[in-house]
């Protein structure tokens, strides 16, 4: 394996005891703007596939575009941060998200599926630079005993914004269609393809103004300094030899099968619960908003569980919870009438007239898999760069790149969905992706209890 390129240098951490509240706060507003991108995904697949007339597989490739930034620009990212430092960094991420915003400008206007493609890929390349910076910004600033708990603690706003994004945004891009494929067909070819059109452009509105909020927020990055984390500069120069932090690599490993796990739930969750409940899409947004609010909940209830309860083993405990209700995703039966519940609800809340609810089993159980995944990815980043010093930043950038199993888990969930005509036996390989998460966090554990019993054993005589 080739030598590892230099990256950004945070060095030993400041002292604990300075007030770091406003670059910690500004830093916590870059997962507000992730997870509003991010959580929209799962409701632009079903609405390009309709759009741009896509197959499942070809539709999962918006999170190829997506996800597979992570895993090429990653590298780029942290070298560029640690030639010019964390603020610049942040201020080319915003900028490069912004620009790759207004690419749905003329993608929408023809429907076209690879400008669409393009667009994503540029956004989330901005992303790259903010998260790159953002997570271990946060697990170095401040006491390194308490990252896992700083980390969910910032991460919990991703979570807020992705609740914000799936139930008020989500109804923005897709809104009730009475046009059934019959009356589609009915049509012209002219008036199919301005159909086509207008549903292309209902993606457009959302992300203008999330650029917009990106652009703001490089300017207030340009106007305010923050703290570069510096250690010691030969220590710097020193190459970094993945094999020889094994943690790391079992972190690595988790992290690549549990985004892949987390991007095929949202991916598919629309289509997943049609097809299960014979809910709308429109109406399966509701639950898409729900979802989310229990990964929320979930990061709260993590977080205040790890002030008492090591981290590694709050992971395991999730993990066997998150794969068991995987599985049973995989084998609850179908049932297209079901009965709902349709709920009215005042216009000034945003959510249209009425909720329609499900008896249905299936959105429940992905209720309770989005609680049980909340804490991963913040809990696997911050044991797996714990103790790491000035190659904190390397190690950052090598679990970045592991986010490309976001790209590859849900394009094999497609494939399957066109092989068997169903997205439900997919679960089963999303089951199995936990396994590797359970397996880090019964390393993280054993890790841990090594480095107690190397702290309370008595010194030598």
């Amino acid at each position: 394996m080739s030598a590892t390129p230099p990256t950004p240098n945070p060095g030993a951490a400041p002292d604990a005891k300075q007030n770091h509240f406003l670059p910690l706060a500004l830093v916590t507003s870059l997962f507000c703007c992730s997870g509003l991108t991010h959580n929209l995904l799962p409701v632009l697949i079903p609405k390009l596939k309709a759009a741009c007339e896509l197959t499942n597989t070809e539709s999962m490739y918006v999170d190829v575009a997506q996800w597979m930034a992570y895993f090429l620009m990653a590298f780029p990212a942290a070298v560029i941060m640690r030639r010019f430092g964390f603020r610049i960094g942040i201020i080319a991420g915003l900028l490069v998200a912004a620009g790759g915003f207004l690419l749905f400008i003329p993608a929408a206007h023809e429907a076209v599926f690879p400008l669409f493609l393009t667009a994503f890929f540029i956004s989330a390349s901005g992303l790259v630079f903010l998260e790159t910076a953002a997570n271990p910004y946060i697990s170095v600033l401040g006491d390194p005993a308490r990252a896992p708990f700083r980390l969910n603690v910032a991460q919990s706003f991703y979570g807020l914004a992705a609740v914000v994004a799936a139930l008020w945004v989500s109804k923005i891009i897709i809104k009730p269609d009475a046009m059934t494929e019959t009356a589609f067909q009915a049509l012209d070819k002219a008036a199919q393809k301005q159909h086509l059109l207008d549903q292309a452009a209902m993606v457009v509105p959302p992300y203008m103004v999330i650029g917009g909020v990106m652009l703001l927020l490089a300017v207030v990055f340009f106007m305010v300094r923050l703290p570069e984390l510096k250690g010691e500069e030969n220590a710097a120069k020193g190459k970094f030899n993945l094999l020889a932090h094994p943690l790391l690599i079992w972190g690595i490993v988790a992290q690549f099968f549990y985004v892949g796990a987390q991007v095929g739930v949202d991916a598919t969750f629309l289509n997943y619960t049609h097809e299960m409940t014979g809910l709308s899409i429109y109406d399966a947004t509701t639950y898409l908003g729900l979802i989310l609010g229990c990964f929320f909940l979930g990061r709260i209830t993590g977080t205040a569980l790890m002030s008492g309860i090591s981290a590694s083993v709050i992971l395991g405990v999730y993990a066997v919870a998150c794969g068991g209700l995987l599985a049973l995703c995989a084998m609850v039966g179908k049932d297209a009438a079901a009965a709902q519940t349709t709920v009215a609800i005042p216009a000034w809340i945003g959510l249209g007239e009425k909720l329609v609810f499900t008896s249905h089993k299936a959105p429940y159980l992905l209720m309770g898999v989005k609680f049980f995944m909340s804490i991963m990815y913040p809990t696997i980043f911050a044991i797996a760069v714990r103790g790491l010093g000035h190659h904190t930043k390397t190690a950052s950038s090598f679990l970045v790149m592991s986010i490309v199993g976001g790209a590859l888990v849900p394009l094999v969930m497609g494939k399957l969905a066109d092989a068997t005509g169903s997205f439900q036996p997919s679960y089963w390989v999303l089951s199995l992706c936990l396994l590797p998460v359970l397996a880090f966090a019964v390393v993280a554990h054993g890790h841990d209890r090594k480095i107690k019993l190397q702290k309370t054993a008595p010194e030598a005589a």
